[in-house]
């Protein structure tokens, strides 16, 4: 019998929300599931993906990201409604 490990498994993308100021955002996990939120200053989301997130933010300054604990830039000027692909 051969013994099934972790290690092949896929590396699942973890990503993490703080929220600078209330905005909100819509995002759409490996494709199909979508989630809606309102966030105000200091909230924080944490969502996990296999394939890869699309996120619709209301305010490109609004919130922070972080991917697999490093720093996910989004693009855009404050107020700005943004559309960010990951990865």
């Amino acid at each position: 019998e051969t013994a099934v490990t972790d290690e092949k498994a896929p590396e699942k993308l973890l990503l993490k929300v703080a929220a600078q100021k209330g905005t909100w955002m819509k995002v759409i996990i490996d494709g199909q599931d979508t989630e809606e939120d309102k966030l105000s200053a200091g909230d924080h989301l944490e969502l996990e993906a296999m394939t890869g997130f699309n996120i619709l933010v209301g305010d490109a300054k609004g919130v922070k990201l972080l991917l697999n604990e490093k720093p996910y830039r989004i693009p855009g000027k404050s107020g700005q409604v943004v559309t960010v692909q990951i990865p």
